[in-house]
């Protein structure tokens, strides 16, 4: 079983030379990466577990 300390979500925004600055924007942008790159690794995570404690091979529906 993984614990919290084996995943981290990252996120990076970077902001068209063309583009107002509004560092909100890119604020918000980063986060919903990190969340979304979070989720995924939790995903993997859950499907190893499954995986380890059942010794099947383990898939998830969104």
């Amino acid at each position: 079983m993984h614990t919290r300390d084996d995943i981290a979500g990252r996120g990076l925004a970077r902001r068209n030379p063309g583009d107002t600055n509004i560092p909100a924007i890119g604020a918000e942008l980063a986060t919903a990466r990190a969340l979304s790159d979070l989720a995924h690794q939790l995903l993997d995570a859950s499907i190893a577990d499954v995986e380890q404690a059942t010794g099947h091979p383990a898939t998830f529906r969104n």
